[in-house]
């Protein structure tokens, strides 16, 4: 998902920390890693192998000094196999391991889309309820405003003390709400 289509560096910084720290999307990195490893296991089993040996030995016997004798040989062994295939073993492995690490690969983007896709959830429910409570903020002062503005209504006798009343308890609602916005964002 290409989260920089919403456009918040904001959110982008946020992906890539929570990317970085996350250790169930290190695990499903490992695991590919050590899937892709099993499928190299599988591939080498198909080919040749070449084992090769060496020794060197050399022995000094009778005399002294430059009149001693010494026996020196080398030996090598060199061993080419091929490993024929005829119940399709090999290859079965070989398609095992492949699917493994396709599978690995599912799964590590599962969890990788999974957790980013909580962090944008919880970084956009985040900027919603600040923007709720910038609009509670402004109704708070609308309504603080028409209140005082109804108290000098009722002072000029134009307005009742209801009516008052009212908007008072409407600016005490709104400032209630808002309190209840503000603690729900500092959680």
């Amino acid at each position: 998902l290409d989260w920089a289509a919403f456009g918040s560096p904001r959110l982008d910084a946020l992906l890539d920390q929570v990317r970085a720290a996350n250790t169930d999307i290190a695990i499903a990195n490992a695991r590919i890693a050590q899937a892709a490893a099993d499928l190299r296991i599988a591939r080498a089993a198909n080919g040749p192998t070449l084992e090769a040996f060496g020794r060197a030995e050399s022995n000094a016997r009778g005399g002294s000094g430059d009149n001693a004798f010494r026996d020196s040989y080398i030996a090598g062994d060199l061993d080419l196999t091929y490993t024929l295939d005829l119940s399709g073993r090999l290859k079965a492995s070989k398609k095992a391991a492949h699917a493994r690490y396709r599978a690995a690969g599912y799964e590590a983007d599962a969890m990788r889309l999974n957790v980013e896709a909580a962090a944008a959830t919880a970084y956009v429910e985040y900027a919603a309820l600040c923007d709720r409570i910038a609009i509670a903020e402004q109704a708070l002062a609308n309504a603080r405003e028409f209140e005082r503005t109804l108290m000098l209504r009722v002072d000029e006798g134009i307005a009742s003390q209801v009516d008052a009343g009212i908007q008072a308890n409407e600016a005490n609602d709104i400032a209630l709400n808002l309190s209840r916005l503000r603690e729900a964002r500092s959680r």
